[in-house]
């Protein structure tokens, strides 16, 4: 399997998914619902080689900021590279700071125990990760 980035070639701010597939046709028909509602003549499909060896997915925080992409924290929303150093956590959510993931911590938690079962994991995602900063 081959990778590729699926994009929107449209305006309106949509983002890149990346997907592994035996031709860009097919990458194009994976990962098309999950990007854009754009007409087929507005997306662009290109090859990622760099992504190659880690097929068939998925693909991890920490390896897309290896390859050079970005993640926006978690809170703030600043622009993070691997050059940053950022905190992921294991579900793979980026933040620049702990403050900004304690805080972010804090929103999540005033959720309460009848949270959805994602905002649950995340909370026990970061709560990991301070735990685990306290034992080093």
């Amino acid at each position: 399997m081959k990778a590729y980035i699926v994009s929107c070639g449209d305006e309106d701010g949509h983002g890149q998914k990346l997907t592994f597939a035996e031709s860009s046709r097919k990458a194009d028909r994976y990962a098309n619902a999950e990007v854009c509602d754009c007409p087929y003549i507005e997306r662009r499909i290109r090859r990622a080689p760099q992504f190659d060896k880690y097929a068939p997915g998925p693909v991890t925080t920490e390896q897309y900021l290896a390859e050079g992409w970005f993640f926006p924290c978690g809170k703030c929303e600043k622009f993070l590279y691997s050059d940053d150093s950022p905190i992921v956590t294991d579900r793979g959510f980026a933040f620049c700071s702990r403050e900004c993931l304690e805080k972010h911590l804090e929103n999540y938690r005033d959720f309460g125990p009848n949270a959805h079962h994602s905002i649950i994991d995340s909370v026990a995602s970061m709560e990991r990760w301070i735990a685990a900063q306290k034992s080093n």
